[in-house]
């Protein structure tokens, strides 16, 4: 945890220009009311690139995590369409 923590510290201090333009381009999409934000798992792909001068890598743990958060499904809505399908069929087997 505490190697996590350092590592999270180093992130959040990280100056922007350690992004390169072309990743930040690459980055930028543009919604429905044309308002632009950046794809986290383009700027994370890049940052978990960024290797220290000994080759060693400089966000491993952090990237990790930022993998796991990124599979997290952002909602629930297919689980209770599935739910809904299944109570609708219960009450049509007891309806019948």
């Amino acid at each position: 945890m505490d190697n996590l923590s350092e590592e999270f510290t180093q992130y959040q201090l990280l100056d922007d220009s350690i992004i390169p333009r072309d990743i930040w381009d690459r980055s930028t999409v543009m919604d429905d009311e044309e308002q632009a934000y950046h794809r986290m798992d383009v700027l994370w792909h890049y940052l978990s690139s960024l290797k220290y001068p000994d080759n060693s890598l400089r966000f491993p743990r952090l990237t990790n995590v930022g993998k796991v958060v990124l599979t997290i499904p952002h909602s629930n809505a297919e689980e209770e369409r599935l739910f809904s399908m299944v109570n609708l069929q219960e009450q049509n087997c007891i309806q019948t």
